[in-house]
């Protein structure tokens, strides 16, 4: 089971964005940019998260420290452009070579949550372990999924990502981390750049994929997921050596993901098929004092 980070492709949201020197009167845009020999910072609003957990979540979608001193007494706008929007819930992932910047968010509140494996492999240059052929006693077979299959795939997705990095955030758990998976699902079958995927077995829906192709042969795997009473038999294997093999035959020539460290045998699976590690990022988030304080 694995997922990307979805808030790395924020989209623009309505709204004058604010650009802002040191020591400027930070306003109430959606959109936050601070700019200064210190300190480089860009943040936004999160409009899905936001719909899930029926609060205000933002992520830092760029941070740059160049004067720490400084830049310490600047992350201050950050808080009061959490303060105006009302953001309970935030989150920001850097590459891991990032430590001045990781600081600059642990010393207002954030916190490390997981580290991430940005992954890639060429369909059409698939390893021997990826031969979809030898898993085919496992009989998996895959479907597009229709708006009938959305309860099923709903309740999949909140059972399946158990390690996802919201559920293993003690301040969310496992019921909202839940929850947002199975939005997630709703919202790609509405959206028409993403495709839903059931893989099937004895006519069981036995996982899911989400999958954006792109018209320069690439594709996107959003998220991936086993059913939970289908895990440690193998089907991870056959799922994803097919699926392959799909994009190989659609002509695809780059398929790329991210995955967390933290799900070994996931990681395990990767390195089998000949999956490329193409970076490694750190992920944090951060919880207002009202989130935290609200009982679960």
């Amino acid at each position: 089971m694995l997922e990307i980070f979805p808030e790395e492709v924020v989209p623009q949201v309505a709204g004058q964005e604010v650009i802002l020197p040191a020591l400027v009167k930070v306003t109430a845009s959606p959109t936050l940019a601070l700019a200064s020999p210190a300190l480089q910072l860009a943040a936004a609003l999160v409009p899905w998260d936001t719909e899930s957990f029926c609060v205000s979540v933002a992520q830092v979608q760029h941070i740059e420290v160049h004067d720490r001193p400084a830049a310490d007494a600047e992350m201050q706008h950050l808080l009061t452009w959490f303060d105006i929007q009302g953001v309970q819930l935030a989150a920001c992932r850097l590459d891991h070579s990032r430590l001045l910047e990781s600081s600059a968010l642990e010393r207002i509140g954030f916190r490390f949550i997981e580290m991430v494996y940005g992954m890639e492999i060429n369909p059409q240059r698939l390893q021997p372990g990826a031969d979809a052929s030898k898993d085919a006693s496992l009989g998996v077979q895959w479907r597009r999924a229709c708006k009938a299959d959305l309860a099923e795939l709903q309740q999949l997705a909140a059972d399946a990502f158990a390690t996802g990095r919201w559920n293993m955030d003690w301040s969310v758990g496992q019921a909202l981390g839940g929850h947002r998976y199975a939005d997630w699902v709703a919202r790609s079958l509405a959206e028409p750049k993403h495709e839903v995927l059931c893989a099937v077995v004895e006519c069981q829906t036995i996982g899911l994929f989400i999958v954006e192709p792109a018209g320069d042969g690439s594709v996107y795997w959003h998220l991936t997921a086993v059913e939970p009473k289908w895990q440690g038999r193998g089907i991870g294997k056959a799922m994803w050596g097919s699926m392959l093999h799909r994009h190989a035959q659609d002509g695809a020539t780059s398929v790329r993901t991210t995955i967390s460290t933290r799900n070994v045998p996931v990681v395990n699976l990767y390195a089998r098929l000949g999956w490329r590690f193409v970076n490694c990022q750190m992920t944090y988030h951060w919880a207002s004092a009202r989130w935290l304080a609200r009982g679960g």
